[in-house]
């Protein structure tokens, strides 16, 4: 298992991947907030959701729940992957 940025999920190698939230240390102080408000932490599931047409800003569904996160904050989330067996 291997931590890198959320943004590793837009890689088609990474479709069937199940990662989870290792850090978001790195986000701004406002942005960090308001993740943690909503109930997002370290260990939460994320996926891509949806990709948009420019890529900014993308959809993860995160612990259930689809929030729209700019590039930079999704650079700044970093997250453990795991190759999901089908």
């Amino acid at each position: 298992m291997e931590s890198c940025p959320a943004l590793a999920l837009l890689k088609k190698e990474c479709k069937d991947c199940v990662a989870t939230i290792n850090n978001m240390d790195n986000l701004d102080q406002n942005t960090h907030y308001q993740l943690s408000r909503l109930g997002i932490c370290k260990g939460c599931p994320i996926t891509v959701a949806q990709n948009t047409i420019f890529s900014d800003p993308i959809v993860f569904t995160i612990n259930n729940t689809e929030i729209a996160l700019r590039r930079k904050d999704a650079e700044n989330i970093t997250i453990n992957i795991t190759i999901n067996e089908k």
